[in-house]
């Protein structure tokens, strides 16, 4: 759902399971959209009887989905935002929001229909191979380039690829924190007097965070090592995110 708006120089980068959809939404009722051509990845879109083979793995969708940079649709990445406006990337205030690694690996979880904890495991060796065989954990990808290039059997879907796939240290992008939500609508008012109301997202936020600490409870602390191995660049992202006040300013402050 990554939305472009190339008159007032906004981008907008869905991370996928970071409530981009709500966002996406406020921002289509705010501003004028896009009207230029994104190509989705090729895994968005997808349902749960669609995604498993019988062996276990994801099943890649045959064809990626299509849709317009200002209909917030598909979680299309930053370096194909820049491919697609090069002339005015440069003067964006581009953001995207970041989440605690944990949770957003327990969201896409029960996206996939896993609610059972001791179904986690599977889910994590699932990850823990994506890790080492997709080009998805590696950043300045884009998502057509990874389409042509990869195996359609290492395409890793949108909701459990790390965030350093959707943008690199040396991206310019404003990065918000997935608990204060608050500060985007503060922003957008500062960078463009535009009053920006965020619907509200599917899940109460208190009784979200809830929900996930009664998970994490219990999740074996060596699933959680995993975790935080697989998804080491994202632990440091979002510990820089969720310290600063306001959003955290990549490319800016190198993470490396």
């Amino acid at each position: 759902m990554s939305f472009v708006n190339d008159e007032k120089d906004l981008c907008f980068i869905h991370i996928a399971k970071t409530a981009g959809t709500s966002i996406s939404t406020a921002l289509k009722k705010s501003f004028t959209s896009s009207t230029k051509l994104a190509i989705g990845h090729p895994l968005a879109g997808t349902l749960v009887p669609t995604v498993f083979n019988e062996d276990g793995t994801l099943k890649a969708a045959e064809f990626p989905r299509n849709t317009l940079w200002g209909d917030g649709e598909a979680h299309c990445t930053y370096y194909q935002a820049t491919k697609e406006f090069p002339e005015s990337c440069e003067k964006w205030y581009a953001f995207a929001v970041v989440r605690n690694p944990i949770d957003r690996v327990a969201s896409a979880a029960r996206h996939f229909g896993i609610n059972d904890p001791r179904e986690f495991d599977v889910f994590i060796q699932l990850i823990e191979e994506y890790a080492h065989t997709s080009p998805a954990w590696h950043p300045d990808v884009w998502w057509d380039d990874y389409r042509k290039q990869a195996n359609l059997s290492l395409l890793a879907p949108p909701h459990i690829v790390p965030c350093n796939f959707y943008f690199n240290h040396n991206h310019k992008i404003n990065l918000f924190s997935f608990e204060r939500l608050n500060e985007i609508e503060v922003a957008i008012k500062e960078k463009f007097g535009v009053i920006l109301t965020l619907p509200a997202t599917k899940h109460d936020p208190d009784e979200a965070l809830r929900e996930y600490q009664n998970f994490r409870k219990k999740i074996s602390r060596n699933l959680l090592t995993r975790i935080e191995q697989v998804y080491e660049k994202d632990f440091e992202i979002y510990e820089k995110v969720s310290s600063c006040v306001g959003p955290y300013e990549q490319g800016k402050q190198n993470l490396e």
